[in-house]
């Protein structure tokens, strides 16, 4: 009787952690190391950087300008005092065969919606030295 009762429990146990076992791996298979994790933030900080950098760089060369993310001939538009977003794309010669779908402007880390149709009905927007256009067909 012992040792069917033993068995009876043996057996429990063993399902009982084999099941624990699946469950912790599937609950871990998604998961990083501290590590892989410290490294790609490493990595995203350090193309960050680096985009900074080369705007920078590009400010240097031309000046105070705006850059162009997206379907245009010239990605670099030179900022000059009152120059409005209308002003700047037609500049940068839009070259997609429809309306963008979405206008964002990145100014000092913030990014600023704005809707193409707006441009349509003469509401414009005034730049400022650096901002990035992003300009979705």
């Amino acid at each position: 009787m012992r040792l069917a009762v033993f068995r009876w429990i043996a057996t429990r146990v063993i399902a009982g952690c084999a099941a624990g076992c699946l469950a912790l791996l599937l609950l871990t298979a998604g998961c990083v190391s501290k590590a892989t994790a410290d490294a790609r933030a490493r990595m995203a900080y350090l193309a960050g950087q680096q985009a900074a950098y080369a705007q920078f760089q590009q400010q240097q060369i031309h000046g105070p300008s705006i850059s162009f993310i997206g379907p245009v001939q010239n990605h670099f538009v030179k900022w000059t005092d009152g120059l409005t977003l209308g002003q700047a794309i037609v500049s940068a010669a839009y070259m997609a065969p429809n309306d963008p779908r979405t206008i964002v402007i990145r100014r000092q880390g913030a990014q600023i919606p704005f809707d193409p149709k707006r441009l349509l009905s003469g509401d414009d927007f005034p730049l400022a030295a650096g901002d990035i256009v992003e300009l979705q067909p």
